[in-house]
């Protein structure tokens, strides 16, 4: 579960399951996602996907070409 200060946008090239505050709901690939700061939010990809974020303002700790430690597979 994810929550920052940051706005942010997700795009994903698969399906996905995405939960939003208390609002849960399947996303094809035509969808985005966007997210407000603040706001808890999970992603589930049932595959392998990938995915472009966007952040406003822009975020320092999310790495470029890697994975944050908050994120995991599974």
């Amino acid at each position: 579960m994810l929550a920052g200060t940051f706005n942010g946008l997700v795009r994903a090239y698969t399906e996905m399951e995405f939960r939003l505050g208390s609002e849960q709901r399947g996303c094809g690939r035509s969808n985005v996602v966007v997210i407000p700061g603040g706001a808890e939010h999970e992603a589930w990809f049932h595959e392998d996907t990938e995915m472009i974020d966007f952040f406003a303002p822009p975020r320092d700790d999310f790495p470029l070409g890697g994975r944050p430690t908050y994120m995991s597979e599974g």
